[in-house]
């Protein structure tokens, strides 16, 4: 019999852990029983919870429970997400060497924090008592803190124990949770002993907030310190909603939550006006995104998205209240309202509000219409580096500090001529502090004029992005062959592709331009095309080539915007000449 222990003397019954291969699991799926699953089951862990479900918005969390334990031999697990899969979550447990331990396996299985359970003193480890047993991380300060406390009719404040060590877990690994045990199989660490009120707390409780023996008084389901200490008195009941958040005191007390604040309750208690259920299953976990979050880029805000049931990461799906086939988060971006029906031009640009919304271009701009685009920066470089349009002012670097060695820069009347050579001692340009394309969620279009004077390992005609592992990219060779080039984007995906653009004959000056259209893609991704043509070409042409990449503009941290210059250590600075 697992069910029907008695407990200590003021909580009533008790679970018996009395087998190795026992164990309480949550029946998270409502299927009726537990499935904690294994590594060739689909979903894979049908019982499965995120780690961020059990942590408040700034990853703390508490684990408590009451033990009565025959001995501290073998490791035995008080509560457990641990699974057979390969990224798995926490153990919380005792173990063979007296010590009571926290191991988040996903973020090192060699590491855990641990404290001597003590063995002298008034909470000294008695065979088959009863003591409150606790772990605390503090998601603010890092740290992690456990408390160990015989049980007594005196107890009001935890024992902390001296910690070493601190694992705050990661809020996306998803595992089972079991009472007593662990979900590996064949499981062997069962508890062994009694355990009872069991709490997981999304805060990290002080030493006074635990639970160590019955102060219900009024027995209306309420700590009697809990209610002193919210209400000045015992007069609430279990069941009362005194801020009207639709949450019970008894929901509030359990989720550590202010009852007489709306906006502090368990469904969200990051209180940014989202639930968290809905931000879980979604994101993964509460701290991902903000009410005021726009993680598709299509102008509609989370809290717009969940208001009327759209989908907040797909881009192709945005709320229209007023059904005039525009998007509400559009309107109220550009109009604070929604009183448009797209059938005026509100910037007299010749472009019907309408038009403008399906072009994403800027309804109140009229130098920016659904045909025409609005410049933003420009760089002429006719004996200036300034930006004649946008006030960004671009830089000759020569990273080694040192003309004498690799290529050198210089601004002429009419150019920036770059000498190329090793990327470590040769000059390059920087178009200002960076963040030329980031958090946009409009087109943009990158237009250069500039001529590869030889060919150099590699050499890029321009590269944006933070550095090897972040950036977008045309280069003019590919290696150090003249008919070959690549185009790449490397973010959270990676798109390329080879020998598009090539060959820019040397010393012969282009015409390049790429543009980037957000959701244009299939599925509503980013859709890159370039061109290139010899400038003394009547007509640019049609795009050399183009890709759809999940990869966007939103999420780009080009703090590094160079021309000449690859993110990549081991590629050669241009040899090259940037007319504009």
């Amino acid at each position: 019999t697992v069910l029907g222990a008695s407990s200590h003397a003021s909580f009533g019954k008790a679970a018996t852990i009395g087998s190795a291969a026992y164990g309480l699991g949550l029946d998270a799926n409502g299927s009726g029983g537990f499935q904690p699953g294994n590594t060739t089951t689909t979903p894979a862990l049908p019982d499965g919870i995120a780690h961020s479900s059990l942590t408040g918005t700034n990853g703390s969390f508490t684990l408590e429970a009451l033990v009565n334990l025959p001995g501290l031999a073998g490791k035995r697990e008080i509560i457990s997400t641990d699974s057979t899969q390969t990224n798995r979550a926490f153990q919380f447990y005792t173990d063979v060497d007296g010590a009571v331990k926290f191991n988040f396996i996903a973020t090192g299985a060699g590491t855990s924090a641990s404290a001597d359970i003590p063995s002298t003193g008034p909470h000294a480890f008695v065979a088959n008592e009863w003591f409150h047993v606790a772990y605390v991380h503090d998601g603010a300060t890092g740290t992690s803190l456990f408390y160990w406390t015989r049980l007594a009719s005196t107890s009001t404040v935890a024992n902390a124990l001296a910690t070493t060590g601190t694992e705050p877990g990661t809020g996306t690994v998803t595992g089972p949770l079991v009472i007593g045990n662990e979900a590996r199989g064949p499981s062997g660490e069962g508890l062994l002993g009694l355990i009872d009120e069991i709490r997981i707390s999304r805060t990290a409780r002080a030493a006074t907030a635990f639970l160590f023996s019955n102060d219900d008084t009024d027995t209306d389901g309420l700590s009697d310190a809990w209610e002193r200490h919210h209400f000045e008195n015992l007069d609430e009941t279990g069941t009362d909603d005194p801020d009207h958040d639709g949450y019970d005191n008894e929901a509030e007390e359990t989720a550590g939550t202010d009852p007489e604040d709306a906006a502090s309750n368990p469904g969200d208690l990051d209180a940014d006006g989202l639930p968290d259920v809905w931000e879980i299953a979604i994101f993964g976990n509460t701290a991902a995104q903000s009410a005021d979050g726009d993680p598709d880029g299509d102008f509609s805000l989370n809290l717009l998205e969940f208001t009327h049931g759209t989908d907040p990461v797909d881009p192709l799906v945005w709320p229209d209240t007023d059904n005039d086939r525009m998007n509400d988060g559009w309107e109220l971006l550009h109009f604070t309202g929604l009183g448009h029906d797209g059938s005026a031009d509100s910037d007299l640009d010749g472009s019907t509000d309408k038009q403008e919304h399906d072009a994403n271009s800027d309804p109140n701009e009229p130098a920016w219409s659904a045909t025409r685009a609005a410049l933003d920066h420009r760089w002429n470089f006719n004996g200036s580096l300034n930006d004649s349009v946008g006030g960004v002012t671009a830089t000759i670097v020569d990273p080694d500090a040192n003309p004498a060695a690799g290529g050198t820069g210089a601004l002429t009347s009419t150019e920036v001529v770059l000498g190329g050579g090793a990327r470590a001692t040769s000059a390059y340009l920087q178009l200002g502090p960076g963040g030329l394309l980031a958090g946009r969620k409009t087109p943009v279009t990158i237009e250069l004029w500039a001529t590869q004077t030889a060919v150099q390992n590699w050499a890029r005609i321009f590269d944006f992005g933070s550095g090897a592992t972040e950036y977008l990219f045309m280069s003019w060779t590919r290696g150090t062959t003249l008919g070959q080039d690549q185009v790449r984007w490397l973010d959270s995906s990676n798109m390329q592709a080879d020998d598009k653009g090539a060959p820019y004959t040397t010393g012969v000056p282009w015409h390049i331009v790429m543009t980037l259209e957000p959701c244009a893609g299939a599925g509503g991704t980013t859709r890159v095309s370039w061109h290139a043509a010899r400038s003394d070409s009547p007509l640019l042409g049609g795009a050399r080539w183009s890709f759809d990449t999940r990869n966007t503009m939103l999420f780009l941290n080009d703090t590094l915007n160079l021309l000449g210059r690859s993110q990549y250590p081991a590629d050669n600075t241009a040899s090259a000449k940037y007319d504009e």
